[in-house]
């Protein structure tokens, strides 16, 4: 009876070697098999969102807890006047996020304080 690896020499010989390389040249888009992986596609892009926003949101509390300046210098210092990031926070503040963000945490403590006093 031959073992399995006198069968792997009889077929490929004893110098198999697997090369794999890249196509040439232009490879058209398979639209059918990007929507059969369309799945994929979603939780690795997702997946990227997430890490980069959590990553964006630990800098800032890193940047808070180890200068100890006020949130608003820290805005200031970081954001060039007329650019991207405080048009984007002035927008942010003119539909009311910092008051939606206290009533919230107001609202938060006060369920928790609920749910720490148990049943009546």
């Amino acid at each position: 009876m031959s073992s399995s690896k006198d069968l792997h020499d009889a077929y490929f010989g004893e110098q198999h070697i697997t090369t794999i390389e890249p196509p040439t040249g232009w490879r058209m888009l398979d639209f059918r098999e990007i929507w059969a992986y369309r799945e994929l596609f979603w939780v690795l892009a997702s997946r990227d969102v997430k890490v980069r926003y959590r990553q964006t949101v630990l800098g800032a509390a890193k940047l808070l807890l180890e200068t100890g300046v006020h949130p608003g210098s820290l805005k200031d210092m970081v954001s060039s006047p007329g650019g991207t990031s405080i048009t984007g926070v002035a927008a942010l503040e003119e539909g009311g996020i910092r008051t939606t963000f206290i009533t919230a945490v107001e609202r938060a403590t006060l369920r928790s304080r609920e749910l720490g006093r148990g049943p009546a």
